[in-house]
């Protein structure tokens, strides 16, 4: 295969209820300077220190969060929801997990973050949506300096990754049912073309 896609794949219910599936996101300057910054990436320091587990220093970071706007599309410099659900950034879910999925045997590979928002948490109607993970800073970094100072190239604190929205035509706006919980997967995926 000559060829990687690289694809960000959203589904989303209330309760046991499927608003949508396989709905595709759009990436943010963030999420795509990424990935030029780990195939330059030779170290990571944090406090003095050399790791090479990036996910375990930024693992606990990463959130999502809804919104309500339905006229703004997305952009590739967009940092934020245009009308996030509670105080900036948003209301971040209840309970989130990860997976990776290994994809030696299937070609994709990927990691499907699911946010929960228990029932109550969270009112409105739904019209954006976003992941938010760690991001590099610049598409040539040798290095991800954790320690402050100069030279940090990545942020610990997440910033959007990804967004969808209604602007952009991914989805319905929908009103969240208070009485269910409401769980987001955001599959972002390496995959053969």
């Amino acid at each position: 295969m000559s060829n990687i896609n690289y694809s960000g794949i959203v589904t989303v219910k209330q309760g046991n209820d499927i608003v949508f599936e396989n709905a595709k996101n759009h990436f943010t300057t963030y999420g795509m300077q990424t990935i030029p910054c780990f195939l330059n990436l030779n170290y990571i320091l944090q406090n003095g220190g050399t790791y090479t587990n990036y996910t375990g220093l930024c693992s606990n970071n990463w959130s999502m969060y809804i919104g309500t706007n339905t006229s703004v599309a997305t952009t590739p410099g967009m940092t934020a929801l245009n009308a996030p659900i509670g105080t900036t950034p948003g209301t971040a879910p209840s309970a989130k997990s990860s997976v990776v999925i290994d994809g030696t045997s299937t070609g994709i590979w990927a990691t499907i973050w699911t946010g929960v928002w228990y029932p109550g948490t969270v009112i409105g109607t739904i019209g954006e949506m976003a992941l938010y993970l760690c991001y590099c800073n610049t598409t040539t970094a040798n290095g991800w300096n954790f320690t402050s100072g100069s030279n940090a190239s990545v942020n610990v604190t997440a910033g959007m990754f990804s967004r969808l929205s209604v602007a952009d035509g991914d989805f319905q706006a929908f009103a969240i049912d208070t009485t269910k919980a409401l769980s987001i997967d955001w599959n972002i995926q390496l995959s053969y073309a």
